[in-house]
């Protein structure tokens, strides 16, 4: 994990990443141990997870922590000029490899969140028909 969590992030930020890290992991965990020297008061931390005692954070559901996990890789791809479909595309197929078999998907969350200002759909039929991934 990233050794320079804490302090100067907010809640909301340290929530995502921690999310993003159980995600890596391949599994369906919602509890994760917050890194050393983190100290967080339980209002600092977003809707949708918990402080458990001092020294960890608990998602409230899988849905709840894949939604952290698509709102920070969403967030990543933005730029001024919009979101590049290719790059779409393989950041929700890399969060995919992480999650199959869940019941529920970082990997469609992002593919959601980005419909609303793309046709992902069309997108996705087109790199079929070219042969993309």
């Amino acid at each position: 994990m990233n050794d320079k969590i804490g302090g100067d992030r907010s809640g909301n930020a340290l929530a995502s990443e921690l999310a993003l890290h159980l995600h890596q992991q391949g599994g369906v965990e919602l509890r994760i141990d917050m890194p050393a020297g983190v100290v967080l008061n339980a209002g600092d931390l977003p809707d949708g997870c918990q402080l458990v005692g001092d020294a960890a954070v608990q998602f409230d559901s899988l849905m709840a922590r894949n939604a952290f996990v698509a709102a920070v890789a969403f967030e990543s791809l933005q730029s001024p000029s919009g979101i590049d479909a290719d790059a779409l595309f393989e950041r929700a197929y890399e969060l995919w490899r992480d999650e199959i078999g869940h019941s529920d998907q970082a990997s469609g969350r992002l593919l959601a969140l980005a419909s609303v200002s793309m046709d992902v759909l069309t997108i996705g039929a087109q790199r079929i028909r070219n042969g993309s991934d």
